[in-house]
């Protein structure tokens, strides 16, 4: 039996699939950290026009913030069941330890982290993500 080579894939995604993978990623990650106040902000946001120059910006600022109030409490007792008695996950999964380097790399590839660049949680390598200019970027 000779030596089994690990398999590596290639994705090609335009920005907005991009983007679109580290908000789900985001997501996930959020929930598994017991970040219920952040997971309640970016739900709260889904489909709120947060421009100041909206003539109903105070309207819709005020409804989102109804909602993530909302969303949090809720969040928050959904914690407490889940994870009792420490009301959080205490530790992380080598799955989750994964997707949080991806969830990193996608972040870093977008300009979003605090990073230079990403870093590796798990045992796996940081993915690479290449950018590559293109004629039509899918949008």
């Amino acid at each position: 039996m000779g030596i089994e080579m690990a398999k590596t894939y290639n994705i090609t995604l335009t920005e907005k699939q991009l983007r679109i993978t580290k908000v789900y990623l985001e997501t996930i990650m959020r929930l598994y950290m017991g970040q219920e106040w952040m997971f309640a902000d970016s739900i709260a946001m889904i489909n709120s026009d947060m421009n100041p120059d909206n003539p109903n910006h105070k309207k819709i600022f005020d409804s989102y913030i109804m909602r993530r109030d909302h969303v949090r409490a809720v969040m928050k007792s959904v914690y407490q069941i889940a994870f009792e008695p420490y009301g959080y996950l205490d530790h992380k999964t080598d799955e989750l330890l994964e997707l949080e380097t991806l969830w990193d790399a996608m972040r870093s590839a977008l300009g979003d982290s605090r990073w230079n660049s990403p870093m590796q949680m798990g045992h796996e390598p940081v993915p690479e993500i290449e950018i590559r200019e293109s004629a039509d970027d899918g949008e």
